[in-house]
């Protein structure tokens, strides 16, 4: 948002369609999901390109004429549900009937400490460095592609395992 507010060329609107844009994508990726079961021999590959897909749009998104801000946007949307669900449903194989509740809002905990911290974090570096908004955005997306790599990828059979369970 606060490139928006700073641009000469967009304005808060534009971020409210980008945003409708990202909100589209993942009421559309919650149907394609309700109607459509992935094969599961294939889940840990579609999950690392939806990984990469999504972080690579995020960088990039910025760089890009409005037109295709909104088609990303919608594609980031469409893909974080892909992501999320491919990814919880594998993992709630593993875990008890009676611990699920409890590793749900562990997960949820831990995953919106990680967002408030790194908010912080990227506000600190937005507000007191000389940085541009779409580099930071851009460094970002290459921490998370990095863990990408660092966990995921280097433990490809162990996430396979949990991935590509028959469900």
């Amino acid at each position: 948002m606060p490139y928006f507010i700073n641009s000469d060329q967009f304005t808060l609107q534009d971020f409210s369609f980008l945003i409708t844009a990202s909100s589209i994508g993942r009421i559309v990726g919650g149907i394609i999901h309700y109607t459509f079961k992935y094969p599961p021999h294939k889940r840990y590959m579609i999950a690392i390109i939806v990984y990469f897909t999504v972080e690579a749009l995020s960088a990039t998104m910025l760089y890009m004429p409005y037109f295709l801000m909104i088609s990303a946007s919608f594609l980031v949307g469409l893909l974080s549900v892909t992501s999320f669900n491919i990814r919880m449903t594998a993992t709630q194989v593993y875990i008890p009937n009676h611990m699920r509740g409890r590793v749900n809002s562990s997960q949820g905990l831990l995953w919106n400490i990680g967002a408030i911290f790194g908010a912080l974090i990227i506000g600190y570096v937005a507000e007191y460095s000389t940085y541009d908004y779409r580099l930071i955005m851009l460094l970002t997306a290459s921490v998370s592609i990095t863990a990408i790599i660092l966990i995921p990828l280097r433990m490809k059979n162990e996430f396979k395992k949990i991935y590509n369970a028959d469900i």
